[in-house]
């Protein structure tokens, strides 16, 4: 029972303070093969989920999602993933939005940034960060970004592993053909 509620807090407190990330760069920085939109992507696709419904329509050379269009090698850039695609929109203001994407013919799941803790300190991201006398991969890695203002921040390097690390897994948006 005690886990249980420390589980439920820590969520809560966690979830709390974050804020919204943007990259100086399309992600990973690592992967320069830009790809085009697969062809099982296109068409339309609509959000399965309970709170609101959003149409998402994707052609061979653009993005369209809440009235907003990205077009191919403008303000979109797709890099390939292990498992998907990486999927970067520019805001043109603030930077790019990276997104973790996983789909087959029937079902696209779009996974987003968590976000970064603003009580740590700069340059160390959410996340426990192990330390003592043994340096795990994490105390290795490095960050560098700066807040843009109280709600975003722009990361300016970060690694493909701890890249990954910073997806949210667990929660989603999942897209259905129309």
């Amino acid at each position: 029972m005690n886990k249980l509620i420390f589980t439920i807090i820590s969520i809560f407190l966690i979830s709390s303070c974050h804020n919204d990330v943007f990259f100086d760069n399309p992600q990973p920085q690592s992967s320069k093969e830009f790809i085009d939109i697969p062809k099982n992507l296109i068409g339309d696709w609509i959000s399965d989920g309970m709170q609101s419904k959003k149409e998402l329509y994707i052609s061979n050379d653009h993005i369209k999602i809440d009235n907003n269009k990205y077009t191919l090698d403008s303000n979109l850039i797709l890099l390939k993933n292990m498992h998907g695609l990486f999927v970067n929109l520019k805001n043109d203001t603030l930077g790019w939005n990276c997104y973790n994407i996983k789909y087959n013919d029937s079902l696209l799941t779009v996974y987003s940034i968590i976000g970064i803790d603003m009580e740590r300190p700069p340059n160390q991201f959410n996340g426990e960060i192990v330390k003592g006398a043994e340096k795990s991969f994490y105390d290795m890695a490095k960050y560098e970004y700066t807040f843009i203002d109280s709600n975003n921040i722009l990361i300016h390097n970060i690694d493909l592993i701890n890249l990954h690390r910073i997806f949210n897994y667990e929660n989603t948006a999942s897209f259905k053909r129309k």
